[in-house]
């Protein structure tokens, strides 16, 4: 005759419920963890741009409609602050002198330099920008809403990138591009399309910034 065994249920019921317990809790929490941190202008972040098809995307939110810049920040790695007087950083970044162009070319690829441009003088018709020194980088720049579903593209634009603007918290910027904003989320992404080879003691970040107020 078989012997009958008694299966107790008991003990194995605190150990089933903990498990069920640590199931539901840990999705929760990855979740969390993979949510996107929204910013506020100004931020920066890491971005290497000797590769191409290297991108940075970074999630922010506005509260008044604002003008905001993009830009490529280069400094050192050797705890120099000195760009501009060294001749092989500043072949690559720029010398920073700006030039006089016809107010029609001025935000195009090519602008045209106005040659009888006299400094002070009053010209409607002309506009000062970055002379084009230092190594040419494109960068595709995207802008899209992301506050609502309708996923908004608001600039979606291949930039070719010149010299520097503006001395910067680490060394000097170079204008990428800029773009007017309602006030809400965004998601914007930069990306290199073509290789830039950088000395080994220069590297670059993004930054994100509304103008300086005048």
């Amino acid at each position: 005759m078989l012997k009958r065994e008694r299966f107790d249920c008991a003990g194995l019921f605190p150990q089933f419920l903990i498990g069920v317990l640590s199931l539901s809790i840990v999705p929760a929490a990855t979740a969390v963890d993979r949510a996107p941190q929204v910013l506020t202008p100004p931020f920066t972040a890491p971005w290497d741009i000797q590769r191409a098809r290297t991108s940075v995307s970074r999630v922010f939110s506005l509260s008044e409609p604002r003008y905001v810049w993009f830009e490529i920040e280069f400094y050192r790695t050797d705890g120099s602050r000195e760009i501009v007087r060294d001749p092989i950083l500043s072949s690559i970044v720029g010398d920073g002198s700006g030039v006089y162009v016809t107010e029609a070319s001025a935000d195009t690829d090519d602008p045209v330099i106005v040659k009888d441009y006299v400094p002070g003088q009053y010209r409607p018709d002309a506009r000062y920008r970055m002379a084009h020194t230092g190594v040419m980088i494109p960068v595709h720049m995207r802008v899209e809403a992301v506050g609502d579903s309708s996923r908004r593209v608001v600039l979606n634009k291949v930039f070719k990138t010149w010299n520097f603007s503006h001395g910067a918290e680490r060394g000097v910027s170079r204008t990428i591009g800029w773009v007017t904003l309602d006030p809400g989320t965004y998601r914007v992404t930069a990306t290199t399309t073509q290789d830039t080879k950088l000395p080994t003691n220069l590297t670059t970040r993004f930054v994100a910034r509304y103008p300086p107020k005048k």
